[in-house]
């Protein structure tokens, strides 16, 4: 996967949340390698559904073990920002 793409979650999740970018990058890294779904595949056949499944899921997890409020609301602000952006990823790869 991208290291532009881990950036952009992680940047999006750490305005979102008041947190640091690099702790926001740390946990969504966490739910990526320890969602069983995503493990199966290497890194660099993720596709865009599998990062949204991540997001949806492992990332969710994760927010509300943290005891994040409005989680919902940041997932889908998450999603439509990388719906927003998908284009320029595509073009990088």
């Amino acid at each position: 996967m991208s290291l532009a793409i881990i950036s952009v979650i992680s940047g999006i999740l750490a305005d979102s949340i008041e947190k640091p970018e690099l702790v926001c990058k740390g946990l969504f890294r966490l739910a990526l390698i320890e969602d069983d779904k995503v493990v199966k595949l290497k890194s660099d056949t993720l596709t865009f559904d599998d990062l949204e499944y991540v997001i949806q899921n492992g990332l969710k997890n994760k927010l509300m073990k943290i005891r994040i409020k409005n989680i919902d609301e940041i997932i889908t602000h998450i999603i439509n920002e990388l719906v927003k952006k998908q284009a320029i990823f595509t073009m990088k790869t």
